[in-house]
């Protein structure tokens, strides 16, 4: 009975010790690698918002086969809202963003004709 009591105990830990060591070494699929941090990424895509004040842009790039993305829309950060203030809705543009944690900083961007 002693040793039924002792195996269980220990399975019971050593599958509690896994799922919280699991937990905290998750990370979302979406969530950039340390390498992406680090590397400028440049694609093309059209602007489908401004918003000035919070320097957002929102735009639908092309796929960026360096991160795994597909082509899809989404927000862009620019530090200095003169990089977004010439911007407007269906714009062709060609750009150059940092990957900074969950945020995609912009670094250049270029109206393409």
């Amino acid at each position: 009975m002693k040793l039924t009591y002792m195996i269980l105990t220990t399975a019971l830990t050593l599958s509690s010790t896994a799922v919280v060591w699991a937990d905290q070494t998750h990370e979302h699929a979406h969530q950039p690698s340390a390498t992406q941090t680090q590397q400028l990424i440049q694609t093309q895509g059209v602007v489908e918002s401004v918003d000035l004040a919070n320097k957002k842009v929102t735009i639908h790039h092309d796929p960026i086969t360096s991160l795994n993305w597909p082509a899809m829309t989404m927000r862009f950060t620019a530090e200095d809202v003169a990089l977004i203030q010439n911007l407007k809705p269906n714009d062709n543009i060609r750009f150059t963003f940092e990957q900074k944690g969950p945020l995609s900083m912009l670094q250049r961007v270029d109206i393409v004709q």
